[in-house]
């Protein structure tokens, strides 16, 4: 994926899709780093705000941390692009 389509994904991604990113996603993933890194902080923000802590932590709850939640939008778009 280059830097434009995760731009494009990135605008019209959840909070759930931005934090599972967030948690799973390895130490220095280009989602973090330069140029990206402050349009993920953006977009997280974004998506944050537009909840309450309760439905945060729902979602939080829902992923869990070893990634055997239901699977996101990311993972759904890169599973067609294989």
């Amino acid at each position: 994926m280059n830097h434009k389509d995760c731009r494009r994904f990135l605008r019209k991604a959840t909070y759930e899709d931005l934090l599972r990113l967030w948690r799973f996603e390895p130490n220095g993933s280009h989602w973090f780093s330069h140029p990206l890194r402050q349009v993920f902080y953006d977009a997280f923000d974004r998506e944050r705000n537009k909840l309450t802590i309760q439905d945060q932590m729902r979602i939080s709850q829902e992923i869990g941390f070893s990634g055997g939640a239901s699977r996101g939008a990311f993972d759904q778009q890169t599973e067609t692009q294989r």
